[in-house]
């Protein structure tokens, strides 16, 4: 078998499947008993993750959606149960027909909510544990890694501290950082401190 690095990117197989994971969560979406709910858990877990470096959120976020789907599926037996027994104790009444319809109902839910449950298990959960360091830093479909950024940019943000900077100069260093933000060396975070530090000076 072979071994998965965590911090490697996915493969072309595994970028696949969180492919299809995607478009088959559009239709998911609709039977809102059954889709939007943990959709938002699995959205919400996702930018946790990017927002806080840290890929327990995404864990947290499928152990919320796996405890929905269990409540919905035990939901659903209940009624797939109950509309079975007007079926077969009420042929010769007007829930003769009702019974079967509803039946039928509560089973395409059913079979629904489990699928549900395999999809993100296997299409979504599966191939971004195996490369969580991966996808916590450099994202589900990167192949490319984020350089950190260097002791030397992190440095010239302090010197930004102490210098009086010309309003020529002041553009001149805005245009590095957002070239340095654009090329990835950066971050958000670090692009704004920088600006911030760059307009106070000047």
């Amino acid at each position: 078998m072979e071994k998965v690095l965590q911090n490697e990117p996915l493969s072309a197989t595994e970028h696949f499947k969180v492919g299809i994971f995607l478009l088959l969560l559009i239709p998911a979406i609709f039977p809102l008993l059954v889709g939007i709910i943990p959709a938002l858990f699995l959205a919400f877990g996702y930018y946790m993750m990017k927002k806080n470096n840290d890929f327990a959120s995404v864990e947290a976020s499928v152990k919320a959606v796996n405890i929905y789907l269990m409540l919905v599926a035990i939901l659903l037996i209940i009624f797939t149960v109950y509309f079975a027994n007007e079926y077969f104790n009420g042929k010769n009444n007007s829930y003769y027909r009702q019974g079967f319809d509803e039946t039928w109902i509560g089973i395409s839910f059913l079979v629904t909510t489990w699928a549900y449950f395999l999809v993100v298990k296997y299409l979504y959960f599966k191939p971004l544990q195996n490369h969580s360091e991966w996808v916590v830093v450099n994202g589900t479909f990167s192949n490319k890694t984020k350089k950190p950024i260097s002791n030397n940019i992190k440095a010239s943000v302090d010197i930004l501290q102490s210098e009086k900077l010309k309003p020529y100069s002041v553009a001149d260093e805005l245009l590095k950082w957002a070239k340095l933000k654009e090329d990835g060396l950066i971050s958000e975070e670090e692009f704004n401190e920088a600006r911030s530090k760059l307009l106070n000076r000047s």
